[in-house]
Protein backbone atom coordinates (compact mmCIF):
# COMPACT_ATOMS: atom_id res chain seq x y z
CA UNK A 1 0.00 0.00 0.00
CA UNK A 2 3.20 2.27 1.32
CA UNK A 3 4.43 1.60 -2.50
CA UNK A 4 1.64 2.57 -4.74
CA UNK A 5 0.94 5.54 -2.63
CA UNK A 6 4.72 6.62 -3.61
CA UNK A 7 3.94 5.71 -7.12
CA UNK A 8 0.77 7.96 -7.11
CA UNK A 9 2.79 10.47 -5.48
CA UNK A 10 5.02 10.24 -8.55
CA UNK A 11 3.36 10.02 -11.00
CA UNK A 12 1.32 13.21 -9.26
CA UNK A 13 5.03 15.29 -9.32
CA UNK A 14 6.29 13.86 -12.80
CA UNK A 15 3.00 15.50 -14.44
CA UNK A 16 3.12 19.14 -12.43
CA UNK A 17 4.48 22.48 -13.63
CA UNK A 18 7.32 24.08 -12.59
CA UNK A 19 5.97 27.04 -11.45
CA UNK A 20 9.66 28.68 -10.97
CA UNK A 21 10.05 28.42 -14.50
CA UNK A 22 6.41 29.76 -15.47
CA UNK A 23 6.85 32.94 -13.20
CA UNK A 24 10.13 33.43 -14.96
CA UNK A 25 8.63 33.31 -18.52
CA UNK A 26 5.46 35.38 -17.88
CA UNK A 27 8.07 38.26 -16.01
CA UNK A 28 9.86 37.74 -19.43
CA UNK A 29 7.05 38.33 -21.92
CA UNK A 30 5.43 41.09 -19.77
CA UNK A 31 9.43 42.70 -19.61
CA UNK A 32 9.50 42.34 -23.39
CA UNK A 33 6.00 44.08 -23.71
CA UNK A 34 7.21 46.99 -21.63
CA UNK A 35 10.27 46.71 -23.92
CA UNK A 36 8.04 46.98 -27.05
CA UNK A 37 5.92 49.53 -25.64
CA UNK A 38 8.48 51.88 -24.26
CA UNK A 39 10.66 51.75 -28.08
CA UNK A 40 7.47 52.16 -30.15
CA UNK A 41 4.76 54.13 -28.46
CA UNK A 42 5.64 57.35 -30.69
CA UNK A 43 5.89 55.85 -33.72
CA UNK A 44 2.96 53.99 -33.56
CA UNK A 45 0.96 57.00 -32.39
CA UNK A 46 2.52 59.23 -35.17
CA UNK A 47 1.74 55.98 -37.77
CA UNK A 48 -1.74 54.92 -36.42
CA UNK A 49 -3.04 57.74 -33.77
CA UNK A 50 -2.60 54.46 -30.93
CA UNK A 51 0.74 55.04 -29.06
CA UNK A 52 -0.10 51.32 -27.66
CA UNK A 53 -0.91 49.99 -31.49
CA UNK A 54 2.13 47.32 -31.84
CA UNK A 55 2.07 46.69 -27.59
CA UNK A 56 -1.55 45.87 -28.37
CA UNK A 57 -0.56 43.43 -31.42
CA UNK A 58 2.57 41.79 -29.50
CA UNK A 59 0.47 41.22 -26.59
CA UNK A 60 -2.09 39.58 -28.67
CA UNK A 61 0.60 36.68 -29.80
CA UNK A 62 2.04 36.97 -26.35
CA UNK A 63 -1.62 36.03 -25.20
CA UNK A 64 -2.03 33.31 -28.12
CA UNK A 65 1.46 31.70 -27.19
CA UNK A 66 0.60 31.49 -23.15
CA UNK A 67 -1.99 29.28 -23.93
CA UNK A 68 -0.50 27.13 -26.46
CA UNK A 69 2.46 27.00 -23.88
CA UNK A 70 -0.15 25.97 -21.26
CA UNK A 71 -1.71 23.41 -23.58
CA UNK A 72 1.59 21.68 -24.76
CA UNK A 73 3.11 21.87 -20.90
CA UNK A 74 -0.07 19.68 -19.85
CA UNK A 75 0.60 17.34 -22.05
CA UNK A 76 2.55 14.55 -21.07
CA UNK A 77 5.72 14.65 -22.49
CA UNK A 78 6.12 10.77 -23.67
CA UNK A 79 2.86 11.32 -26.21
CA UNK A 80 5.01 13.02 -28.34
CA UNK A 81 7.37 10.09 -28.37
CA UNK A 82 5.08 7.36 -28.55
CA UNK A 83 4.26 7.70 -31.90
CA UNK A 84 7.03 6.87 -34.69
CA UNK A 85 5.19 8.52 -37.07
CA UNK A 86 6.11 12.10 -35.63
CA UNK A 87 9.36 12.16 -36.23
CA UNK A 88 8.42 12.15 -40.33
CA UNK A 89 5.61 14.27 -40.20
CA UNK A 90 7.48 17.39 -38.48
CA UNK A 91 10.68 16.49 -40.80
CA UNK A 92 8.24 16.60 -43.69
CA UNK A 93 6.27 19.56 -42.72
CA UNK A 94 9.21 21.55 -41.62
CA UNK A 95 11.00 21.11 -44.86
CA UNK A 96 7.68 21.58 -46.95
CA UNK A 97 7.28 25.00 -44.99
CA UNK A 98 10.72 26.12 -46.02
CA UNK A 99 10.85 25.16 -49.29
CA UNK A 100 7.12 26.95 -50.20
CA UNK A 101 8.93 29.96 -48.35
CA UNK A 102 11.52 29.80 -51.03
CA UNK A 103 8.88 29.94 -53.99
CA UNK A 104 6.09 31.22 -52.69
CA UNK A 105 6.57 34.03 -50.19
CA UNK A 106 6.48 37.33 -50.21
CA UNK A 107 10.01 39.64 -50.54
CA UNK A 108 10.90 41.82 -47.61
CA UNK A 109 13.73 44.11 -47.25
CA UNK A 110 15.46 41.88 -50.12
CA UNK A 111 14.80 38.29 -48.49
CA UNK A 112 11.87 35.62 -48.93
CA UNK A 113 11.04 34.87 -45.06
CA UNK A 114 7.49 35.19 -44.21
CA UNK A 115 4.24 33.91 -45.47
CA UNK A 116 0.96 35.91 -45.23
CA UNK A 117 -2.34 34.60 -44.69
CA UNK A 118 -4.23 37.79 -45.04
CA UNK A 119 -2.95 40.10 -42.05
CA UNK A 120 -1.29 37.80 -40.12
CA UNK A 121 2.51 36.51 -41.46
CA UNK A 122 4.34 34.00 -40.58
CA UNK A 123 8.04 33.14 -40.82
CA UNK A 124 8.55 29.31 -41.05
CA UNK A 125 12.17 29.20 -39.94
CA UNK A 126 10.99 30.39 -36.34
CA UNK A 127 8.62 27.08 -36.74
CA UNK A 128 11.60 24.89 -37.68
CA UNK A 129 13.98 26.00 -34.59
CA UNK A 130 10.70 24.03 -32.98
CA UNK A 131 10.90 21.32 -34.74
CA UNK A 132 14.36 20.58 -34.66
CA UNK A 133 14.23 20.12 -30.92
CA UNK A 134 11.33 17.59 -31.44
CA UNK A 135 13.07 16.03 -34.50
CA UNK A 136 16.33 15.16 -32.87
CA UNK A 137 14.40 14.58 -29.64
CA UNK A 138 13.08 11.88 -31.40
CA UNK A 139 15.88 10.61 -33.21
CA UNK A 140 17.98 10.71 -30.76
CA UNK A 141 15.89 8.82 -27.92
CA UNK A 142 15.25 6.09 -30.62
CA UNK A 143 18.94 5.50 -31.38
CA UNK A 144 20.22 6.14 -27.95
CA UNK A 145 23.15 3.62 -28.75
CA UNK A 146 23.97 4.74 -31.79
CA UNK A 147 24.93 7.98 -30.05
CA UNK A 148 27.57 6.74 -28.21
CA UNK A 149 29.60 6.09 -31.80
CA UNK A 150 30.59 9.21 -34.12
CA UNK A 151 28.64 7.45 -36.71
CA UNK A 152 25.64 8.11 -34.99
CA UNK A 153 26.15 11.54 -33.91
CA UNK A 154 27.15 12.14 -38.08
CA UNK A 155 24.09 10.58 -38.82
CA UNK A 156 22.03 12.80 -36.65
CA UNK A 157 23.86 15.94 -38.12
CA UNK A 158 22.85 14.83 -41.61
CA UNK A 159 19.04 14.58 -40.31
CA UNK A 160 19.33 18.53 -39.65
CA UNK A 161 21.59 19.37 -42.76
CA UNK A 162 18.35 19.99 -44.94
CA UNK A 163 16.37 22.02 -42.59
CA UNK A 164 19.42 23.94 -42.32
CA UNK A 165 20.69 24.75 -45.73
CA UNK A 166 16.87 25.71 -46.61
CA UNK A 167 16.63 28.08 -43.76
CA UNK A 168 20.00 29.43 -44.62
CA UNK A 169 19.57 30.20 -48.21
CA UNK A 170 17.18 33.30 -47.17
CA UNK A 171 18.38 33.81 -43.50
CA UNK A 172 22.36 32.55 -42.57
CA UNK A 173 21.68 34.40 -38.63
CA UNK A 174 18.65 31.64 -38.18
CA UNK A 175 20.90 28.97 -39.75
CA UNK A 176 23.50 29.71 -37.45
CA UNK A 177 21.12 29.26 -34.45
CA UNK A 178 19.41 26.13 -35.77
Amino acid sequence: AAASKRRERHRLRSHSMDYVILFLVLFLVGFGLVMIYSTSSYKAGLYYNDAGYWLKRQAFFAAVGTVVMLFVGSVDYHLWNSRDFLLYLYYIVTIGMLGFTLVFARVSHGSRRWISFGRISFQPSEAAKVALILILAIYISDHIRAMETWKGIFLAFVLVIPIIGLVGIENFSTSIIL
